[in-house]
């Protein structure tokens, strides 16, 4: 059994801005950055199914990516979840002004049905660069979250999407591409 899930890894640009703000918060945040080389974002996650199972899945992806053309994405705002009040993971938001990701999403949801449970709460496109421990000084994480809150970091045009696998250890989570997948090829 693996256990997988589809996703996208973004450009060099944003990494050095996820430095940038892991530098700034250093300070007053405890945690646990995402390793750059890890960094990416969740379209659908699956879980553990057989290598059988991954085939088929597999062979969805190529069926969307096929008819896909590379579109941009803008990264766009420093969040975190659950909530402000209680920070457990820091994120960058995504814009999908053409919804052309909530639509691939869809999509891949439809297709892979038989994989995972469909999420009742909408979808949040976003990158997790921290898992938070406990914050310092939340004037300092505040103010940040407030300098940070509509920020562009930039766009990326999106060329590929990934079939991975996650296994889990102490130190966090390693990724392990599959199969990548070009759009319109």
């Amino acid at each position: 059994m693996e256990r997988v899930f589809i996703g996208i890894f973004p450009g060099n640009k944003i990494l050095e801005q996820i430095e940038k703000i892991r530098s700034e918060s250093a300070p007053f945040l405890t945690g646990r950055f995402i390793e750059p080389s890890n960094i990416h974002l969740t379209i659908q996650f699956i879980g553990f199914v057989s290598k059988e199972k991954v085939n088929e899945i597999a062979g969805n992806i190529r069926k969307t990516s096929i008819n896909l053309k590379p579109f941009s994405l803008e990264y766009k705002s420093l969040g975190c979840f659950p909530s402000f009040s209680s920070p457990r993971v820091l994120w960058i938001g995504m814009e999908d002004e053409s919804r052309v990701l909530s639509k691939l999403k869809q999509e891949l949801d439809d297709l892979n049905k038989e994989f995972i449970k469909i999420e009742r709460k909408s979808f949040t496109p976003h990158l997790t660069i921290a898992k938070i421990k406990d914050i310092k000084d939340y004037n300092a994480f505040a103010s940040l979250m407030n300098t940070y809150k509509n920020t562009s970091f930039g766009k990326d045009v999106i060329e590929s999407i990934y079939l991975l696998e996650s296994r889990l250890k102490r130190s966090g989570a390693e990724y392990f591409v599959i199969e990548k997948f070009n759009l319109g090829i």
